[in-house]
C-alpha cells in the first residue's frame, strides 16, 4: 500500500510502500502521533519509513497500559495521500474477554503528524475490506471515511448498501 503526495519521512522519495499489518511496539520519531481511544487510554502511532523497494512499517503502542490492551495486531484499512485509516482492537479494562474496535485516522504532515479518533457511531458490522478514506478535496487537510454496510435483509442484498460517512470538516 503506497502513501503518496506528502513529504516522505525518508527524505529521498515522495512515496513509501507500507505494510497493511501493523506491529505492536513503541518507536518515537518525527512520525509519532498521540491520541486516546474511546475509553481515554493513551496510544501512539509511529512509522518506520524506509525508501522503496523496502517496506515501511506502522507501530502502535498503548502508552499507559492501565488495563485496556491491544488484543490483535492493528490493521491499516486504507491509505490516501498522507492519510492512513487504522482499526485497533482493545480488550476492556474490567472484563478482558470483552473487545472493542476503535478507528483512527493518522495524518502525516511536514511539521507534525496527528492521530484522530473517529467518533461513534459507526456500523457495528461491516467488511473492513470495504472501508475507505478519501481526501475531501485536492490539497485538503480534511478527509472522509466511508463505511459501507450491506443490507442483507433485502432481496438484492449485494446491490444495496447504506453508506456511513464520517467527515473531518
Amino acid at each position: 500500500m503506497a502513501m503518496q503526495d506528502h513529504p516522505s519521512p525518508c527524505g529521498r522519495h515522495p512515496q513509501i510502500l507500507l505494510d497493511k499489518k501493523c506491529l505492536v511496539g513503541q518507536l518515537k520519531n518525527s512520525t509519532t502521533a498521540k491520541s486516546k481511544n474511546s475509553k481515554g487510554v493513551h496510544l501512539e502511532v509511529s512509522f518506520e519509513a524506509v525508501d522503496p523497494p523496502a517496506i515501511s512499517l506502522c507501530l502502535v503502542s498503548c502508552v499507559d497500559q492501565t488495563g485496556d490492551r491491544l488484543t490483535a495486531p492493528p490493521r491499516i484499512l486504507g491509505v490516501t495521500g498522507g492519510f492512513v485509516l487504522l482499526a485497533i482492537t482493545f480488550s476492556d479494562s474490567v472484563n478482558r474477554y470483552l473487545r472493542f474496535i476503535d478507528y483512527f485516522v493518522y495524518k502525516a504532515g511536514p511539521d507534525f503528524a496527528s492521530l484522530h479518533l473517529l467518533a461513534r457511531p459507526y456500523p457495528s458490522s461491516f467488511s473492513p475490506n470495504m472501508a475507505a478514506i478519501l481526501p475531501v478535496s485536492d490539497n485538503s487537510e480534511d478527509f472522509a471515511v466511508i463505511f459501507p454496510h450491506v443490507e442483507y435483509f433485502r432481496l438484492e442484498s449485494r446491490k444495496h448498501y447504506t453508506l456511513h460517512i464520517y467527515r473531518s470538516d
